[in-house]
Parts: C-alpha cells; structure tokens; sequence
C-alpha cells in the first residue's frame, strides 16, 4: 500500500511514532506533507522520506497539468479557508492562490501515485482541504484523523460532513460492557453548573486574556517588546475589548418568555465550522435558516463564543456581525453575562453547528439540531441538519424527543468505545493536551486507518 502522508508533526513524538508506525504496518511511504517549519521533525522521524512542503508561494518546479476545481459548495468552503489563513490584495489575488494550490495538489498526486492519502487531523487548511477532495475525485481512500465525543475518546473518517457516523455504524454494541470511569467524570462535568463544565481550553483562554497575564507574558519574553509587534499586540487586544462592549450594547441578559431556540456560535476560523460546517461554515447562514423554520412567534437567541473576545486566533468578527444577525427577523442576542446553562435550560431546543454545547444540551434534557459534522451525531437527543428547507422537519423530530438526560450521552460513550474505529486513550487529563504531546492518540489512531487500508487490499 502506498500512503501519502499529510503531517503528523504535532510534536517531535508524534512524528517519530509515526514512522515506526508506518515501518510496521509495511506501508510504502510514497511522499510526506508538511508544513516548512516542520521539516526537521519529518527528516529526524523519516530521513529518506520525500517531502512535500505545504507552502505559498506554490515552489516554481510543482505546477501541475491541471487546476483542480470542485463543487460550488467546496469552493466556497476553499475561498473560506483561504481567507482565515492570509491577507490578499483583492479576490482576483485570492483566486490566483487558489488556482495555483490546485495545480500545485495534481502534481503531488501525479508524483506520488499514492493509494491513499492519512491525514493528522480534519483536512482545515486550504491545501489540506484540496488534497482531501482531490485524492477522493482520484477514487483514492483518504482517511483523517478526528476527536471524539470525549476528551480521551478518538476515531477516523472519510466525510468531512458526516461526523462519526461510520464509527458509531461499526459498533457492536454489547450491553454488558461499562463505560470508562472517564466517560462517566466526563458526563458529570457536564450536568455540574457553568463553571465546571467549561471546557478546559476556555478556562486557560480566560486566564491567558487577563491583562495581567498578558503582561507577564511579555515581560517573559523580550522579543514581544519590540516597538512593532508590541503596538500590534496592544491594537488587537484594544480591538477585542472594544468589539465585546460592542456586541453587549445590542445584547440582552433577559431570557424570552417566548419559545426559542438557543443558538450557541463557533468561534471563528476552526475546523469545528470550516470546514465541518458545510455550508453552514458561514454561521449567519444557520441563523438564517432557523429563523426562517421555527413555529411562529418563536424567537431565535444567539450567543456569541466567549472566545472570540479572547487572546486567541485571528479575530474574524466585527460589528457587520451582529447587525447582520439582527437584521433577520425574530433574532436576538444574549448577553455574555447571561449563564449559558440558564439559556440552555429555557429554550425548547439548542442548535449548533457542532459544538459540545449540544452534549451539554442533551445531558441537561434538551435536544439539539446539529448543523455540521458533531462528534455526537448518533447520540440521541442529536438531530441533523444538511440544508435550511430541513429545519421544520428536524424540530419536529426534536419535539418528539422526551426524557433525554446524562444516560443517553453515557450509552453513547459506552457504544463509541466499542467501535473497532475508536481509539481509547490512556491519560485521565480533562482535555486532549496530553495526547497532542505524547502523540499516543494521533499514532493510535493512525494504526487503525493503515489496518483498515490493508484489510481493503486484501479483499
């Protein structure tokens, strides 16, 4: 069997596992992908493998036959990604990178011929997102890496809109088996009050956006004094405190005495909406759709991610944001300063494009429509949604659903650790941190997908 490979290099672990994991699975190793700065990773773990670097400008000897192009929807999805990643002088220039990202995928694939194609995550860049396509327009398996329903639960897919469904599909569910003791701390969590169940990440976003901490943090590293990167850093954190003062004064802390949906958003750019959103990547979308669905004289209450105010990620909101949501009719805007437990607990259904929100929601007895690729489609209490003219059906569907509550994420733990597609980690750690250094989950999960490849060989 010959792989390409799509990184692997979250740490120097990660990638030396990962070639004795391909040494012993006897895969030919036709091509490595990686990002530049992460080549030595790749030489130390794999000296004679050939590297192909994921980079822009495209290298001068790697234009390709052909300039790959795909459906409107992956298009768009493309566009997307783009524009999370750089800054371009106009769309014609964002065109041109496009195109050239695309020529640049078909001469990797003419040069490898690979059989198949793994991924270290969710293809969520613009060149991984074009391999990913590419390769499946080739008829190649292309295989990715994915996390669970549960910080030490982990799989792999081959839809990136499809969630765990193959997973979840392969399950042979033996009633006598008991879940984890972490899937059991997991659910816990979850029905504890706010404070608890915040996921970890969040809780170390909050203490790295004090202004405190973001002194200290410069004061640690004197490369950050300079005049230049100092003035930005003080600009964008100006930015974010300005834009949350922003969205408060068209926010409300008061919950409707109307029916609503509670809408829960992404922060923005990540994998969880572009591309696991589909068309849905763009959140203004789902709004949209909900608004358009729900029974009349329902409201449609958005929180925005506590994140986007946060030391982070590019910021990608502004105003034109939340005056685009208000614009639809019958929506609203929720207070930060309102407990999302409290949101959750009044609405007669949460929605979401894929976010643990909804394993929250279900574990607290409501049910949530899903807009994109979730780990916990298959949950009960999980109800999904692939196009707006389908939300009226989905929140009848929901309706119908009674008595949801911590069991029904319990049993779908339970039969997720069954599937001979899951990877059950070993850290008791509350978030996936420790797996990322290790490189146990991405190596053990890598196994699994070359022993899914050779049984297809062999048959």
């Amino acid at each position: 069997m010959r792989v390409l490979v799509y990184e692997f290099i979250q740490s120097a672990k990660t990638a030396a596992l990962a070639a004795e994991v391909l040494e012993k699975s006897g895969a030919e190793v036709a091509g490595w992908v990686c990002r530049p700065r992460s080549e030595h990773l790749v030489r130390n773990a794999m000296p004679l493998a050939h590297i192909y670097p994921v980079a822009y400008p495209v290298p001068r000897a790697c234009i390709g036959q052909q300039v790959l192009e795909f459906s409107a929807e992956n298009e768009e999805l493309i566009r997307l990604l783009l524009d999370r990643e750089g800054r371009f002088e106009s769309a014609l220039h964002l065109a041109q990178v496009r195109a050239e990202l695309g020529s640049y995928v078909d001469f990797v694939l003419d040069e490898t011929e690979p059989q198949a194609v793994v991924f270290s995550d969710v293809p969520h860049n613009a060149f991984s997102f074009i391999l990913f396509l590419a390769a499946q327009a080739r008829g190649l398996r292309a295989l990715f890496f994915k996390p669970g329903p549960a910080p030490y639960l982990f799989t792999y897919g081959e839809d990136v809109l499809s969630g765990v469904t193959a997973t979840v599909e392969a399950i042979e569910n033996n009633q006598t088996h008991e879940v984890d003791r972490r899937g059991k701390e997991y659910v816990e969590r979850l029905t504890a009050d706010y404070a608890h169940a915040k996921p970890s990440y969040m809780q170390g976003q909050e203490r790295r956006s004090r202004w405190s901490s973001r002194l200290r943090r410069a004061l640690s590293r004197p490369n950050v004094l300079n005049a230049g990167k100092a003035v930005r850093n003080a600009v964008t954190h100006v930015r974010r405190d300005r834009l949350r003062e922003e969205y408060e004064a068209r926010a409300s802390r008061e919950v409707p005495a109307a029916p609503y949906v509670a809408v829960f958003l992404h922060l923005q750019p990540e994998r969880t909406t572009l591309p696991e959103g589909g068309r849905f990547g763009n959140q203004w979308k789902m709004v949209h759709a909900l608004a358009a669905g729900v029974p009349s004289g329902w409201r449609v209450v958005v929180r925005e991610h506590p994140s986007t105010f946060m030391t982070g990620a590019r910021l990608m909101r502004g105003t034109w944001t939340y005056d685009g949501l208000l614009r639809i009719q019958s929506v609203q805007l929720a207070s930060l300063e309102t407990d999302p437990f409290l949101l959750v607990d009044g609405a007669r259904l949460v929605a979401t494009v894929s976010g643990s929100v909804g394993m929250e929601a279900i574990t607290r007895g409501k049910p949530v429509l899903v807009f994109g690729s979730a780990p916990y489609l298959g949950c009960r209490g999980a109800v999904r949604v692939t196009k707006p003219a389908e939300v009226p059906a989905a929140i009848a569907e929901a309706s119908l659903l009674d008595r949801l509550g911590p069991d029904d994420v319990t049993d779908y733990l339970r039969r997720f650790e069954q599937s001979p597609r899951a990877f059950i980690g070993t850290y008791d750690s509350g978030d996936r941190a420790s797996y990322w250094k290790s490189g146990e989950a991405h190596c053990g999960v890598l196994d699994l997908m070359l022993r899914d490849l050779a049984s297809m060989v062999g048959e």
